[in-house]
């Protein structure tokens, strides 16, 4: 009887081995996946700069998430080679960065491990590669949530519209500086001046767009929207506007920095989207600067034509 239970021991423990070999290749692939929507270079811009892990990994420490550890080796070409570190071994990876559409990115991640000849080793290794597999599907799930907010790469949110005015009026001024708020509202009051005296309407608020011609150069043009088409002088000229035409459109709630910073994460974000642009992108000044005095109550409109 003894004999035969040993025997049975002996068979399943052949069994056992037999399946850990079977089942458990020698390298052992791990990966996971997902698509964010996200355009490449917004993604690459977060995932390439170590520096902003930060802001997207889970937990208090980063590079530290479920008794693993993680080291960013290299940056590849769209993407970026990550050593994985758990108990005594080490998993070397990559996150691949794939387009799927101008505002989708595909995230693969993958990595193999050479697992050990001794079928012991090797079952315990594939337990943790199985943690492993289950750690980067929560790291890319906090990734995607955090990418698949625009709020987090550019400060706020874009949404795309249709144009409704139609005819501008506009006026333009040069300074061999950024021009301060008293200075734009001088050549506000000018175009609403010029807009009463020919009996116009206003319809919508100032527009504003600040050019940088040269180092020490900057144009100021001013554009408001009246109810019918004024003359056009020296000073003053007529801008007709496609109605219905695609415009992009965000806002912003700050002072002076606050808009510049936004106008140049507004550039950005169009370029990220591979957006053409028939004319020039504008603010549009909805709080009246010279009766609201506190910057951080100032709401801005920022709005960009494009194709």
């Amino acid at each position: 009887m003894i004999k035969k239970l040993s025997l049975a021991v002996v068979i399943l423990l052949v069994i056992a081995l037999t399946a850990v070999y079977v089942f458990i290749p020698s390298r052992l692939k791990v990966t996971e996946s997902t698509v964010i929507k996200v355009s490449i270079n917004a993604a690459n811009r977060i995932l390439l700069d170590e520096n902003k892990w930060h802001q997207w990994w889970p937990g208090t420490e980063t590079f530290t998430f479920n008794n693993q550890k993680y080291r960013l080796n290299k940056v590849i070409f769209n993407g970026v080679e990550l050593e994985i570190f758990f108990s005594n071994d080490s998993l070397t990876s990559q996150i691949q960065l794939v387009p799927v559409k101008i505002d989708s990115t595909a995230f693969e991640w993958s990595g193999e491990l050479n697992n050990s000849i001794n079928p012991v080793k090797r079952f315990f290794q594939y337990r943790k590669a199985v943690t492993v597999k289950q750690n980067m599907n929560v790291l890319l799930s906090s990734l995607n949530k955090y990418l698949g907010n625009e709020i987090n790469i550019y400060g706020f949110s874009v949404k795309e519209i249709k144009v409704t005015d139609s005819v501008l009026i506009s006026t333009h001024k040069t300074f061999d500086h950024y021009p301060n708020n008293e200075e734009v509202e001088k050549v506000i009051q000018k175009l609403r001046n010029y807009i009463k005296v020919n009996k116009g309407n206003e319809k919508n608020f100032p527009m504003l767009n600040v050019l940088q011609l040269d180092s020490n150069e900057y144009e100021a043009r001013v554009a408001i929207s009246t109810d019918k088409k004024l003359a056009e002088t020296k000073d003053f000229e007529i801008k007709m506007v496609f109605k219905g035409g695609n415009i992009l459109e965000t806002e912003i709630k700050g002072g002076p920095y606050t808009i510049r910073k936004a106008v140049n994460q507004f550039e950005i974000y169009k370029n990220d989207y591979q957006k053409t642009s028939p004319a020039i992108p504008y603010q549009l000044l909805v709080t009246d600067r010279t009766k609201e005095t506190d910057t951080m109550k100032w709401i801005t409109k920022l709005y960009y034509p494009v194709f």
